[in-house]
C-alpha cells in the first residue's frame, strides 16, 4: 500500500492520531530530536539522524542551526504492532519567531517542550509552556543533552539525576503557574510514569524511568559508557525510538480526547449546540457541520496559496464550498494536500481530528473559521494570541528601481506568511518599513528577499507606539456634512460604561498587531451601507496604523462608534479622513502618549562575570531585577530598553569570553522620557 493510502486510512481511525509540536528554547535540540522520529517513520536514514536537521528546509536554518519557520510532516510510527499517524509540526525556537509557534499551537494537542540539560528551564521555554496552556495543548517533557551534564560539566551520576529532578520540577511548577483559574485536566510531567524522557538526540539515545527499571540499567551504566566513548554501544542499549514513542502515544492525547477540553479555550460558542457536540465530539459523521480552523498562509510555486489549518468536525472534501465565517465571503476548496516535509500529497477528504492545506482559496488571514456552506450562523474560534508587537524597524530599498513593483509583491507574501512582521509604506515618501521583533528576525527576512530581488536595508531602530492612559468620553466630529460621534478607551480594561459588552451582531474587526479593536453596534451597523462600513473601518484603521501625536501605531486601543450620519446623498468619499480625524480627536482626549517598547532579558552566566554582565545592562540604561543560583551558574533577569539592545550580543560575547547565553523577549511599553 502506498504511503499516502495508509495514511488517508488512519486519517479515519482518529484514537490512532496524535496531533503534536515540537517546541522549546532556541538551540535546545528540537529539529535534532524530530529526525529520529522521521528516523523512526523510516523517512530518514538512522545513520543521519541527529545531524540531518531534516526539517529545516532553508538555507539560512542550516547555516545557523536554528530553526526560522515551522516545518509540518506526517509520519506512520508503530506501537505494539499498531500503526499510529503522528502530524508534526517543529516549531522555531528564538523569540523572534514565536508567532509561528502560537499558529502550530492552535492544531495541535499535545507538545514535546524540549529543554537543555545544562541550560534548563530558559526565558522561551516558560513562553512555550504558556502558550501551551493558553492553546489548551498538553505538554510533556524531553529533556536533552545529558551527554553535555557528563562530557562538559563532569557531573558524576548522582548529581545527573538530580539535575533530572530539579529541571522537572521546576516544569510543573510553570505548568501548575499558567493553569491557574483554567478549566483544563491537572496535567503534570512524571517520571514514574514516563511523561519525562532524558536522554541524547545528537547521539541517538533516550531513557525512561519505566523503561531503567525495566532493562536495570542506571546513570552508572550511561556515565561509563561515556568515559569510554562507546556511544554505540549505548544507541544499541538505549535506541531512542523506544521511550520517544511510547510517551508520544501514551502520554499525548488523540483529537477525540483532546476536544473535550480544548474545545473552551479556543471557541466561546454555545456548547450545547448542534455545533458545539459536533465539535466537543470530533465528529467526522456525513451529517455532522465541516468546521475548518486556519493557521497558516503558504505560498507554492505550484499551486499558489495554501491554507494550512485543521478540521474540528465534519469532512472537508476537495471542491467543497464554503464559507469564511469572520469575512462572510463563499469560496470554493480545490485541493487537499497532506506535508511529508517539503513534499506535499494530494488527499481527497479529511475527517475531523486531522491537519491538512488547502488550494484554491486565495489569500485567507490566519485564524479563520471556514463551515461549510450550509452551515450559516455559528461563532468563529478565538483569535490567535501572539505574545509580542513588532518592535524594531528597518527601511528596505531595492538597488534597481525598477525591482520596486516586484519587491512591493514578495513583501505581500511575507507579511501574509509572518505574523509578527509588517509592512508599511509611506503614501508619500514611498519608503518600505519592515517591523519585525528583533534584530534576527528582520535580517532572515531581509535576506529570503534578497535572494530573489537584490535590496539593502538601514540599521534597525525601534518601534514605538502612541497609547492612551484612560478613556475618552463621546467625541462628535463633522466633516463635509458627514457627522460621526464616537468614544475610545485602553483595550487592556473590561467594557465600561462606555461600551458594553458587544451584542451578538455588533460588528467587531480586532487588529490583534497591536491589540486594537472597532466596534459598530448590531443596531447602527444594519442602518449602513456596505461601502459606508468599509469606508469607516479603513477610517479608522488609518487613524491606528499612524498615531496623531508623532505618526506612531496606536497599542491597545478599543474604538466604538455612536454614531454615523451624512446629509444629503449617499456619497462617502469623505468618510475615510472624517473617521481618521474622529478617531484622533478622541485619542487626545485620552491623554495619548509616546511609548517605547522594553525587553525581559535573561542572561546565564558563570558566577565569576557577574560584575561585567551588569555593567553592560547599567549603560544600556537597563536594570537588574532578580540574580538566582543555579548549580553552577548564575541566572540574571532583567529589563532593558529595546532602543538599547542593539550590539549587546557583541558585548556579551566579548565580556564573558562566549560563556554567556542569553534571551531577550517583549515585556511591556513605558512612556518614552520627554514623549
Amino acid at each position: 500500500m502506498r504511503l499516502i493510502d495508509q495514511i488517508s486510512s488512519l486519517m479515519e481511525q482518529q484514537e490512532r492520531i496524535r496531533n503534536i509540536a515540537l517546541v522549546a528554547h532556541i538551540d535546545h535540540g528540537k529539529t535534532t530530536l524530530s529526525d529520529s522520529l522521521l528516523a523512526i517513520a523510516g523517512i530518514l536514514a538512522p545513520s543521519t539522524a541527529g545531524e540531518a536537521r531534516a526539517l529545516d528546509f532553508l538555507p539560512e536554518e542550516q547555516r545557523r542551526g536554528i530553526t526560522m519557520k515551522t516545518a509540518n510532516i506526517s509520519l506512520i510510527i508503530k506501537k505494539n504492532d499498531s500503526d499510529f499517524l503522528i502530524n508534526l509540526i517543529d516549531s522555531p525556537g528564538h523569540v523572534d519567531f514565536s508567532g509561528k509557534v502560537a499558529r502550530a499551537l492552535r492544531i495541535v494537542d499535545g507538545a514535546i517542550v524540549v529543554v537543555d540539560a545544562v541550560e534548563q528551564i530558559m526565558a522561551q521555554t516558560e513562553t512555550v509552556i504558556r502558550q501551551c496552556i493558553t492553546e489548551g495543548v498538553k505538554p510533556i517533557l524531553f529533556i536533552n543533552k545529558i551527554d553535555r551534564l557528563i562530557n562538559e560539566l563532569k557531573l558524576p551520576p548522582k548529581e545527573i539525576a538530580e539535575r533530572i529532578e530539579i529541571i522537572y520540577t521546576n516544569f510543573n511548577l510553570l505548568i501548575k503557574q499558567y493553569s491557574k483559574k483554567t478549566s483544563l485536566p491537572a496535567w503534570r510531567v512524571s517520571t514514574k510514569k514516563g511523561s519525562v524522557v532524558f536522554g541524547s538526540a545528537l547521539h541517538r539515545w533516550a531513557l525512561s524511568v519505566p523503561l531503567a527499571k525495566e532493562k536495570n540499567i542506571t546513570f552508572d551504566t550511561i556515565y561509563k559508557l561515556y568515559q569510554e566513548n562507546d556511544i554505540a554501544a549505548l544507541q544499541q542499549m538505549l535506541p531512542i525510538e523506544e521511550p520517544l514513542v511510547d510517551m508520544i502515544i501514551d502520554h499525548l492525547p488523540d483529537p477525540i480526547s483532546a476536544q473535550k477540553y480544548r474545545l473552551r479555550k479556543i471557541w466561546k460558542g454555545a456548547i450545547d449546540s448542534p455545533i458545539g457536540k459536533a465539535l466537543v465530539a470530533c465528529s467526522k459523521d456525513e451529517s455532522a457541520p465541516m468546521v475548518f480552523g486556519t493557521t497558516k498562509l503558504l505560498v507554492d510555486p505550484h499551486v499558489g496559496l495554501l491554507v494550512l489549518g485543521r478540521v474540528f468536525s465534519g469532512i472537508l472534501k476537495e471542491k467543497m464550498t464554503v464559507r469564511l465565517l469572520n469575512t462572510n465571503e463563499v469560496k470554493k476548496v480545490q485541493n487537499l494536500y497532506v506535508f511529508m516535509g517539503e513534499e506535499k500529497k494530494r488527499v481527497v477528504a479529511v475527517p475531523a481530528g486531522n491537519t491538512v492545506a488547502l488550494s484554491g482559496l486565495g489569500k485567507v488571514s490566519p485564524g479563520e473559521t471556514l463551515v461549510d456552506n450550509k452551515t450559516t450562523k455559528m461563532t468563529p474560534f478565538e483569535e490567535i494570541k501572539y505574545l509580542a508587537n513588532p518592535v524594531v524597524t528597518v527601511a528596505i530599498e531595492p538597488e534597481m528601481l525598477r525591482d520596486l513593483p516586484q519587491l512591493k509583491h514578495l513583501l505581500e507574501r511575507f507579511d501574509l506568511e509572518d505574523p509578527n512582521l509588517s509592512v508599511r509604506i509611506d503614501d508619500q515618501s514611498g519608503e518600505i518599513l519592515l517591523m519585525g521583533l528583533g534584530e534576527l528576525h528582520l535580517e532572515t527576512v531581509v535576506k529570503e528577499l534578497s535572494k530573489e530581488i537584490r535590496c539593502t536595508a538601514s540599521k534597525p531602530l525601534v518601534v514605538l507606539v502612541e497609547k492612551i492612559e484612560q478613556p475618552s468620553g463621546i467625541v462628535t466630529y463633522e466633516m463635509f456634512g458627514t457627522t460621526i460621534s464616537l468614544s475610545v478607551e485602553p483595550a487592556t480594561i473590561p467594557y465600561t460604561s462606555s461600551a458594553t459588552s458587544p451584542e451578538k451582531n455588533d460588528k467587531i474587526v480586532k487588529l490583534p498587531q497591536y491589540q486594537n479593536e472597532i466596534i459598530i453596534p448590531a443596531v447602527l451597523f444594519q442602518q449602513l451601507s456596505k461601502d459606508a462600513v468599509e469606508n469607516i473601518l479603513l477610517g479608522a484603521e488609518n487613524a491606528l496604523a499612524s498615531g496623531p501625536i508623532a505618526s506612531k501605531p496606536v497599542s491597545e486601543v478599543r474604538v466604538i462608534l455612536k454614531e454615523f450620519t451624512v446629509e444629503g446623498s449617499e456619497k462617502f468619499e469623505h468618510t475615510v479622513p472624517a473617521m481618521r480625524n474622529a478617531v484622533w480627536e478622541a485619542l487626545r482626549k485620552g491623554k495619548i502618549t509616546i511609548q517605547e517598547p522594553i525587553y525581559r532579558i535573561q542572561i546565564t552566566i558563570p558566577a565569576s562575570y557577574l560584575g561585567k554582565v551588569t555593567a553592560i545592562l547599567n549603560k544600556r540604561q537597563g536594570a537588574v531585577l532578580d540574580v538566582r543560583t543555579d548549580q553552577d551558574l548564575l541566572i540574571i533577569t532583567g529589563n532593558l530598553p529595546v532602543a538599547e539592545s542593539f550590539g549587546i550580543d557583541q558585548a556579551l560575547r566579548s565580556e564573558t569570553e562566549g560563556r554567556a547565553f542569553w534571551q531577550m523577549s517583549f515585556d511591556r511599553y513605558e512612556s518614552l522620557k520627554g514623549g
